[in-house]
């Protein structure tokens, strides 16, 4: 499964689905079947950076959340090319702030996105946390304490 598209036709019952009443739980069933796209663009991130795969992949998950907020159909681009590039986005965000870390605003920025993991939705957080979900509580807490701009951003 890891790397390969949804399924055309799981898909496009869901962004159906999200498009007409965009409740959360239709994102989360979105986000779970794109759940692939995610690994593969951070499997593609992680051996350019010292970052754990994991840190990288909250951010991913941020990424595609907002994806499929923002997607537009109507405009004629895949999805999929349209979450690559916001969930690249979302982790290059996320390394810039640790590369400014040692800076006062980049130390203000740094406390903020230990707090990231608030906008992944519950079915990815059990998706992700596999075999070793302890490693991964501690991420999910710090999401959770995001306000409501941080996690939209």
């Amino acid at each position: 499964m890891l790397g390969k598209e949804p399924e055309p036709l799981v898909t496009s019952a869901l962004w159906e689905e999200f498009q007409a009443d965009r409740g959360p739980a239709a994102r989360e069933r979105l986000a779970v079947a794109y759940l692939p796209l995610v690994r593969e663009q951070v499997r593609t991130l992680a051996d350019r950076t010292p970052v754990r795969a994991e840190a990288l992949e909250c951010y991913a998950l941020i990424g595609l959340m907002k994806a499929i907020e923002m997607f537009d159909p109507d405009r004629g681009m895949p999805f999929e090319s349209f979450a690559r590039q916001r969930i690249r986005g979302a982790v290059s965000d996320y390394l810039r702030t640790m590369a400014v870390g040692r800076t006062r605003a980049g130390a203000r920025m740094s406390g903020q996105t230990t707090d990231a993991a608030r906008t992944v939705p519950a079915a990815l957080r059990r998706e992700l946390s596999g075999a070793d979900g302890s490693r991964d509580v501690e991420i999910w807490r710090a999401i959770e304490a995001l306000s409501p701009s941080q996690k939209l951003v």
